[in-house]
């Protein structure tokens, strides 16, 4: 009954979902537009307002959006330099942290987790790294650029790596259809669950086994302590007969 009412409740409906794919092409002319012969204090404010519209739009309008404006963003310049300095000096925690601020600014850049990733690797940190680099596949970064990587994280903890199927990595996919982040599992986990209870373990194997942020979901609806944190909410349901 709970996976049927997740599924009603939170899942849009198709053609809601084909209106949201088909304005992002017009969501990036407009950005381009409002861009375009602004400078310094005017660029930065227009790129938050930015940023905030980019909430509702796809993941591909989202990575668009961010490459876009972050190319326009002095402090992420800054940092991504600091970064990059910091991991050619074989610094592997400084630019991880550098890595880490910059993406706390626009995370929705692929390219700039699998670096994150990266520095983790080179840490034996391969948990955490497996989780970022997956992260990046599901922002469209090519596979090519991630599988080497992820395979070897992947064997260091004794695990074999499956490559996604094609459509897993198809990032027109819009809502919950799309391919897992793990920011998509910390939103879902404090939706389902009410708090960051999951273990480092719990989260892997989500992000192992589900193609889609709808399964982690039905995942999330099974998990043990969803009943015991929705009890009331679920009473209410049951007396409704929703």
């Amino acid at each position: 009954m709970t996976a049927r009412w997740a599924n009603s409740l939170l899942f849009k409906r198709p053609n809601q979902e084909r209106v949201a794919h088909n304005a992002d092409d017009d969501v990036i002319t407009s950005i381009c537009c409002q861009m375009e012969g602004l400078s310094g204090e005017e660029r930065e404010a227009q790129t938050l307002r930015i940023q905030a519209d980019a909430l509702g739009q796809s993941v591909q309008a989202r990575v668009r959006i961010a490459e876009l404006v972050s190319a326009a963003d002095r402090k992420f310049r800054a940092t991504i330099t600091a970064a990059d300095s910091a991991r050619d000096d074989r610094e592997w925690e400084s630019a991880e942290y550098a890595y880490w601020q910059a993406l706390s600014l626009y995370p929705a850049l692929g390219g700039y987790w699998v670096q994150y990733a990266h520095m983790l690797k080179e840490q034996d940190k391969f948990s955490d790294a497996e989780l970022h680099y997956r992260t990046a596949l599901s922002l469209g970064t090519h596979p090519i650029d991630i599988e080497e990587h992820l395979s070897f994280v992947c064997e260091r903890q004794n695990f074999s790596y499956q490559r996604r199927a094609p459509a897993g990595l198809d990032i027109n996919r819009p809502g919950l259809a799309r391919a897992p982040t793990h920011m998509d599992l910390e939103i879902l986990e404090r939706l389902f669950l009410h708090r960051s209870s999951l273990t480092m373990g719990e989260r892997l194997d989500l992000m192992r086994a589900c193609g889609t942020c709808e399964e982690v979901a039905i995942n999330l609806v099974e998990h043990p302590d969803f009943r015991k944190r929705n009890r009331l909410f679920l009473e209410l349901i049951e007396d409704f007969r929703l």
